[in-house]
């Protein structure tokens, strides 16, 4: 995956975050977003595994958004997209989920979950996914389940 720190005209890029500074970014992206909304520190991170990645979006080389990643065979969940308030309404979250879809192809996935509030299905369905039903997240909150089949990989 691409690790520039901008794409043309200054727009967000997304990357497996690697390092110890990369995942601090991650990590206070996380916070800043989600411990305003309740979540515990021990909901935003979670040991890095052979099924977890962690993506970082950056603006003009600035940390600006995040996302957790986690395979589960041939299928890859989003959790915990988040971007910081001053980067909202820039691609940073659509730049995270086209670094979702090079991580899950590169891994061998064949889907995309993701559980979102009511507010964000539009913005999903607009990236190509699909409301397949509702249920309770991992935080135990009602969310619409949306899913995005990734192309069938040619041989």
């Amino acid at each position: 995956m691409d690790r520039s720190e901008t794409g043309p005209g200054g727009s967000p890029t997304a990357y497996v975050a690697r390092t110890d500074d990369e995942l601090r970014a991650v990590f206070v992206i996380l916070a800043i977003v989600w411990i305003k909304l309740g979540a515990s520190p021990s909901q935003l991170f979670i040991p890095i595994g052979a099924a977890t990645t962690y993506l970082l979006a950056r603006i003009g080389g600035q940390p600006v958004g995040a996302v957790r990643l986690r395979r589960m065979g041939l299928l890859m969940e989003l959790e915990k997209l988040s971007v910081i308030p001053e980067a909202r309404w820039r691609g940073v979250s659509k730049a995270l989920f086209e670094g979702a879809k090079e991580e899950a192809a590169r891994s061998g996935c064949q889907e995309i979950r993701a559980y979102v509030r009511e507010n964000h299905v539009g913005f999903w369905s607009n990236l190509g996914a699909t409301e397949i039903g509702m249920e309770n997240d991992r935080d135990g909150e009602p969310a619409f389940l949306m899913q995005y089949r990734l192309p069938a990989r040619r041989i």
